[in-house]
Formats: C-alpha cells, structure tokens, sequence
C-alpha cells in the first residue's frame, strides 16, 4: 500500500491511500487541501519533501495527528470505497470514489461508466478538490509559468491575459478568452467547463490543445476565430462552434468533431486523419489538400464544399450531403459512399481517383466491371 508524504503548517504526516484508510486533513477554514501528490497519480511529484520516519500501519490507523499540529485540524476519512485514479472503461458502483482532475469525486449511481466526475454532476459528486502543483502561479497567471492543472473556470480569468508559451496541461477553462496571447501555450489535457469562447483576436497559433475535453453542453465557440497550426490532436470538440474559423495547417489528427459547426471553415493542409466528423456541418468549408485518410464524414453536411486534391482515402461519406462538393483531383480510394445525396452535381475531373470506391448507388469499383462512381451516383 503506497504512502505519500505531506507538509502541513510545517508538519509532516503520513496519508495512506486505501479502501479503509485514505484521510484527510479537515481545517476550519475553507482552505484548498494541500496535496503534494497528484491526484491523478500516486507518483509525488518533482519536487519531494525531505523523507520522513513513516509510522507503523497501527498508529496511522490511530487517525491521531503528530505533535505540533493545532487541535482545530482534525484527520478525517473519506466516505466511500477507493477506486484509484478514473478511467472511460471502468464500470463504477454507488458511493465508488475515484481521482481525477485533481480531485476526489463520490459516485452516485450504479452502472457509472464513461461519465467524466468534472463534467457529470448527476454521477459523480465532488468531495475534496486538490491544490494545483503550482498553485502560487495559477493566482497569477503570466506568460512562460507552470500552470497546470489551475482552476480558470470563473469568468474572465484567462481574458486579454499575455500568457504565450505558458503551460496550462490538464487546466480547467471557462469564458471568453478576448484578445489573450495564448501562442505556444501547451493546454493538452485541459477542460472545458462552461463554453470557452476563442475570439478572432485570441492568438493560439502554435498552441498544443491536444487531448482537449469539451461537448455539446460544455462546447468550443471559436467562431472565426485563428486556429491555424494549431495542435487538437486527440480533442474532443464534439459540438463546437467553429463556423468560418481558420484551422489551416492545423493538426485534427483523432478529433472528435461529431455534431460540429464547420461551415464556411478553412482546413487547407489540415491533418484530419481519422478524425471524426460525423452529423457535422461543413457546407461550404475549404478542404484543399487536407490529409483525411479513414475521417468519418457519415451524415456530414459538404454541399459546395471544396475537397479538390485532398486526401481522402477509406474516408466514410455514408448519407452525407454532396451537391456542389468539388472533389477535383482527390484521392477516394476506397472510400464509402454508400448512400451519398447530391453527388450528380459534385464536381471531378480525369484525376479523380475511385479505386475501390463504394459508389452512392452501393456499387463497388473494382477496376473491371466498374472502373469509376461515374454513372453511378456521380
């Protein structure tokens, strides 16, 4: 059973983590506990307090604190049955407590899988959140600091701010950024509670928003807005309003984009390689040259789009709307287009590549009997 260290007022005492035995320190004041390990870990982090004698299991059992420590601060347990650090596949039970985002969270239901404890208040509550790593920074917030982890969720807090090359890896997000200098900010991890709303003025360009956590309820509203070479490999931008936005050059590499306002949007040599844009809106949106080998566009809206000499291979266009869509010298090898609307007025040309192709009418090219979509839903 692991043993973390921690300093308080001073005093050093043992926490063990345990389905019995996890305590915490409950002060008068509303305080922040002031954990120096992660949540999301039971590795302490960089900086390690100088060793400490560890006490035998009984005395810590004992919930007595060392001398020294005032008599208003008193070890308590947390309710509910540890289960470490969170995860997608697990299946949690009621009054289950888990870590994540830097806090502990109780679960409230049975069958509890997949429900992120910050983003799911009707299964999970939270019981006790942790102090960042380097909590003196997330006060204030300043170009270059370490500030992982912080709490920007109160309105305004990030807005206008120069905070170019800052880190902000697993930060929680909130609000309107205006005219913030977030260029080479590294906010992989990060979540977004509330709406973040990314401006026209907002410079993320060279920014690592990888791993990003957002939905419908809690959506990107970068309306636009400047995303390009802008890294969302791995995010989760189910739902996010980026109508018009600029993500040229940008890498979507496994986004989710699922149910996303795309219209009008700039993705030219963009990297969307199994990105998922299923029900997404991108009529009229400029693919040029994009890189979207094995995206999912199932139910996609792409009338008028322009996808000339993109990539396109095993991409899946299943039901999605085609009329008006140039595919001018694009790469379809194998692609499904099983079912496709509007393909009669889609635009190709003599380099349009249908190889394997499955046409809108479910026929299939197989470079003898059919040798090209045309004639068959094109």
């Amino acid at each position: 059973m692991p043993i973390v260290t921690l300093g308080i007022s001073g005093v050093a005492f043992e926490l063990l983590y345990g389905n019995a035995h996890e305590l915490y320190l409950e002060q008068n004041s509303a305080s922040v506990f002031p954990v120096n390990a992660d949540a999301n870990s039971s590795t302490p982090h960089n900086r390690p307090l100088a060793p400490q004698p560890l006490p035998s299991r009984e005395s810590t059992q004992a919930n007595t604190l060392q001398a020294g420590v005032p008599a208003s601060q008193k070890l308590k347990k947390m309710p509910g049955i540890f289960r470490g650090d969170w995860g997608e596949t697990p299946v949690y039970a009621k009054n289950d407590r888990v870590n994540y985002a830097r806090g502990a969270y109780l679960s409230l239901a049975d069958d509890n899988q997949n429900q992120p404890p910050d983003m799911s208040l009707g299964f999970w509550r939270l019981l006790r959140q942790f102090k960042a790593v380097h909590e003196q920074n997330c006060f204030s917030p300043a170009p270059g600091l370490d500030m992982g982890e912080c709490d920007f969720t109160e309105v305004g807090s990030l807005k206008d701010r120069d905070l170019h090359g800052a880190v902000l890896t697993k930060a929680r997000l909130n609000g309107d950024l205006g005219s913030a200098d977030l260029s080479g900010a590294n906010l992989s991890g990060a979540a977004v509670i509330g709406s973040l709303v990314i401006s026209p003025n907002t410079r993320l360009d060279h920014a690592d928003l990888s791993h990003l956590q957002s939905d419908g309820n809690n959506p990107v509203i970068a309306e636009a807005a400047n995303l390009s070479n802008t890294n969302f490999t791995k995010a989760n931008l189910y739902g996010a309003k980026l109508q018009q936005a600029d993500l040229m050059g940008a890498k979507l590499t496994e986004a989710i984009l699922t149910g996303s306002q795309l219209a009008s949007a700039r993705f030219n040599n963009t990297d969307l390689n199994k990105a998922d844009m299923a029900y997404s809106n991108l009529s009229a949106s400029t693919m040029t040259n994009a890189v979207m080998t094995e995206a999912n566009l199932e139910q996609a809206d792409l009338s008028q789009a322009d996808l000339s000499n993109a990539n396109l291979q095993k991409a899946n266009f299943a039901g999605s709307q085609l009329a008006g869509t140039n595919f001018s010298g694009a790469d379809l090898r194998g692609v499904n287009l099983s079912a496709a609307q509007g393909a009669d007025t889609a635009i190709i040309d003599s380099q349009t590549n249908f190889t394997a192709a499955i046409c809108p009418d479910g026929v299939t090219v197989d470079g003898t009997q059919v040798t090209t979509c045309v004639g068959h839903g094109f």
